[in-house]
C-alpha cells in the first residue's frame, strides 16, 4: 500500500532546520539573559561580569545573524550560483549541440502553458476549406524580473486557390505589465487587426509588443493572451502551428464536416501517449507534456475518395472472375498438348 510518509531526504532536512532553528533562539535567549548580570557580579573572587557581558554580546549577535542574514543570504547565494552554474555543469560530457540546447533550456524564464485552439473547419459554396481559429495560452515567469515577450502572429496565403485573403477577428493580452511595471490589458481595435503581407514567403503577419510578464507569474494570475483568425485552403491540406517558446500542455479541438478526416499531430516524441476524445463531429486531441522551444503542432484534413457504385463493384468482380476461368482454359488446352 502507498505510504504517505514524506521521503527521508525530506524529513531528515526539515528535521535539521527546525533543530538548527531552535538552538539559534536558545542562543539568542542566552545572549539577552548575559545582558542582565550585575556588573559587580563575581564567581567566588573571580569578578566574572565582564566575561558574561563579552560572552553575551557574542552569542547575541550570532544567533541574531543565523536567524536573518544567514537565512536569507544563504539561500539567495545557493540560488544563483545554481542559476549561473547549473547550465554549464548540466551534461557537460555531452556533444556541444547537446549542451547548447541543454543552456537554452535552462535559461528560459518564459514558457507557456495550457495552449489551446479551437478550429472550426467547413466548405464554402466553391469548395474551398474555410479553416476559423481560436488560439488561447498563459504565459508563466520563473524569474523574479519582468520579462518582455513579443505577441507574433503568422498567416499562410493558400497560392494553389489564388486565395490572398486571411483575417485576423480579434486577438488580446490580459495580466501583463508594460517596462515601468504598469498593468497591460489589451483588446485589438480593428486597426490594429490590419496584417502585413510577406510576398517572398506568402505570408500574412503582425507583431503586437513587446508586453512584459510579470515576475513569478504562474496560472492562474499570469498574462493570458488569445487571438482569433480565419484562413482559406484547399480541400486536402494541412496547417503546422509553431510555438516559439517553451509550452506545457497542448490542447486541440476541432469541429469539422463529416464528409472529411481530420487529424491532429504533436511534434513530441510522446506523441503516442496523447488523448483523443471523439464527440459526433467534434474530436478534441490532446498531450499535457513539456514541448521544447519551436514545437511544432500539425492539423491534417483530407476529402476520401468516393465509394465506388454497387454496379461498379459487381461488373469489376466479374471481369476477374472471367480473366481468371480464361487462365484456366489457356492451362489445360496447354497440357493437352
Amino acid at each position: 500500500m502507498p505510504s504517505n510518509k514524506k521521503p527521508h531526504s525530506a524529513d531528515s532536512s526539515q528535521r535539521f532546520s527546525r533543530k538548527e532553528t531552535i538552538i539559534l533562539i536558545a542562543l539568542l535567549i542566552l545572549g539577552l539573559a548575559g545582558f542582565f548580570v550585575p556588573k559587580d557580579f563575581k564567581i567566588e573572587n573571580w569578578e566574572a561580569a565582564d566575561a558574561i557581558h563579552a560572552l553575551a554580546d557574542a552569542l547575541f549577535i550570532s544567533a541574531a545573524l543565523g536567524l536573518t542574514v544567514d537565512y536569507t543570504l544563504k539561500r539567495t547565494l545557493v540560488s544563483e550560483i545554481v542559476k549561473e552554474v547549473s547550465p554549464f555543469i548540466m551534461g557537460f560530457n555531452l556533444p556541444d549541440e547537446f549542451k547548447n540546447e541543454l543552456h537554452n533550456l535552462a535559461t528560459t524564464f518564459v514558457y507557456k502553458s495550457h495552449v489551446e485552439y479551437l478550429i472550426d473547419i467547413s466548405n464554402d459554396s466553391s469548395g474551398v476549406i474555410v479553416f476559423r481559429m481560436k488560439a488561447r495560452w498563459y504565459f508563466n515567469n520563473i524569474s523574479d524580473r519582468s520579462q518582455p515577450v513579443n505577441f507574433n502572429l503568422a498567416l499562410r496565403i493558400c497560392k494553389q486557390v489564388y486565395i490572398d485573403r486571411c483575417e485576423v477577428l480579434n486577438g488580446g493580452v490580459r495580466n501583463a505589465v508594460t517596462e515601468a511595471g504598469s498593468p497591460v490589458n489589451f483588446e485589438a481595435r480593428p486597426s490594429d487587426l490590419v496584417l502585413d503581407r510577406d510576398s517572398d514567403k506568402h505570408l500574412f503577419w503582425k507583431r503586437w509588443g513587446p508586453y512584459y510578464i510579470p515576475p513569478l507569474a504562474a496560472e492562474p494570475h499570469a498574462p493570458f493572451f488569445w487571438y482569433e483568425t480565419i484562413q482559406y485552403f484547399r480541400e486536402n491540406d494541412d496547417l503546422t502551428i509553431y510555438s516559439v517558446k517553451p509550452t506545457i500542455h497542448h490542447r486541440v479541438t476541432v469541429n469539422y464536416p463529416q464528409d472529411l478526416l481530420v487529424n491532429v499531430t504533436f511534434g513530441h516524441r510522446l506523441e503516442s501517449d496523447g488523448s483523443k476524445f471523439p464527440e459526433k463531429r467534434i474530436t478534441t486531441w490532446e498531450l499535457p507534456a513539456a514541448f521544447l522551444g519551436m514545437s511544432a503542432t500539425t492539423i491534417t484534413w483530407r476529402r476520401p475518395p468516393f465509394p465506388q457504385e454497387p454496379e461498379a463493384e459487381e461488373k469489376k468482380g466479374l471481369k476477374l472472375r472471367l480473366s481468371l476461368f480464361a487462365a484456366s482454359l489457356k492451362k489445360s488446352f496447354e497440357l493437352l498438348r
